[in-house]
């Protein structure tokens, strides 16, 4: 224990969910299996691989795929071994102890995880009461406690709120941090900020193959910025970062972009559907979602969550002070989403007649 900096002696280690039998509604991945369309072809590309050799350094035939699917410079992107390892390179390039970062809360984790491994401040800007972020609120602690990093998840995570292109450019251009713009889940909203990272030099855009893509085990993600910002966070990146076949199988996934828009527009769909069956139910307050997920709040949260699990379905309850009684559920496939929505009209059912 001694031998182990302070810092990280206080992180609560992360635990994911044990692997299950449970239909998992609880990480927000995709119901479909992409690997379904895979060929023959594609399966003799994959065997054809090198395993004894290390993987292309530059990932150069996944940014040319990456590159034709965002319409962005092949020199504008940094690929990673999913978005976790290029938030860790953003602190690793940017950030000494002692520097701050600002963010939105409730949001994702992983940002707030990685400024304490760095020994740097976290200064928390509370989301308003419809969780919509406070961008003004943003700028006025920016401009007073001098950031160097203010992170932007749109849609948020939990909560699936979107923030407008516009108050994205407002950060942009009334604080002096690194503005890093999280788009892990822009395919079900459609709104990008990735084309202005020539107009703004301290705009870095983040996004994964995991959601949209159903990618979520090989574990890609990709950033947009600069080049000059490419060049910087290049230099910390560790060589050989995504492996040969991960890589193989992704830019065969992009090679199926019209399967993947479809898959898109059904997940969206079931979400709509869905938030208009949640929204007539008393007992429980639902969020505008714009990603591949719900989120509500309610006090029969608890169980809500124990009577899903009994039907083999696992969704995500939060345990903190700001997110307490709140659930999030991923979109599944129509059939796991009609028996999400009858278990929690007949938990609701049950505690209001009792």
């Amino acid at each position: 224990m001694k031998y182990f900096k302070e810092n990280i002696r206080a992180i609560e280690p992360y635990k994911p969910v044990a692997l299950s039998s449970l239909n998992r509604l609880d990480a927000n991945e995709s119901p479909y299996n992409i690997a379904n369309q895979f060929t023959e072809d594609d399966i003799r590309s994959l065997l054809s691989i090198n395993f004894n050799h290390y993987p292309d350094g530059s990932s150069n035939e996944l940014k040319t795929a990456i590159s034709k699917y965002s319409d962005v410079s092949e020199e504008c992107i940094l690929c990673g071994n999913g978005s976790d390892e290029l938030i860790k390179i953003i602190f690793d390039s940017t950030i000494a102890p002692g520097d701050k970062i600002l963010i939105h809360t409730p949001t994702f984790s992983q940002y707030s995880l990685n400024a304490q491994i760095s020994n740097a401040s976290v200064i928390e800007v509370s989301s308003k009461k419809d969780m919509s972020v406070d961008i003004d609120q943003i700028i006025k602690i920016a401009c007073a406690e001098k950031p160097k990093l203010i992170f932007l998840c749109t849609p948020n995570n939990p909560t699936g709120s979107l923030i407008p292109l516009s108050d994205i450019e407002k950060t942009l251009e009334n604080t002096d941090a690194f503005v890093v713009v999280d788009e892990a889940y822009f395919e079900f909203c459609g709104l990008s900020i990735a084309d202005k990272i020539q107009k703004y030099p301290n705009l870095i855009v983040l996004r994964t193959l995991s959601k949209a893509f159903g990618l979520a085990g090989l574990r890609i993600g990709y950033l947009i910025s600069s080049t000059t910002n490419i060049d910087f966070l290049n230099r910390v990146r560790m060589p050989y970062n995504i492996n040969s076949f991960s890589s193989k199988l992704a830019v065969l996934a992009l090679s199926r972009e019209a399967s993947i828009h479809q898959i898109v527009l059904e997940i969206i769909k079931e979400r709509d559907r869905m938030e208009t069956i949640l929204n007539s139910l008393s007992g429980i307050k639902l969020y505008k979602s714009n990603g591949n997920f719900l989120f509500f709040y309610s006090d029969y949260a608890d169980q809500i969550q124990s009577k899903l699990i009994q039907k083999n379905i696992g969704i995500r309850k939060f345990s903190s002070e700001i997110l307490r009684n709140t659930l999030r559920i991923t979109i599944g496939k129509s059939e796991i989403n009609e028996i999400v929505i009858n278990t929690i009209k007949e938990v609701l059912s049950n505690v209001q007649t009792s």
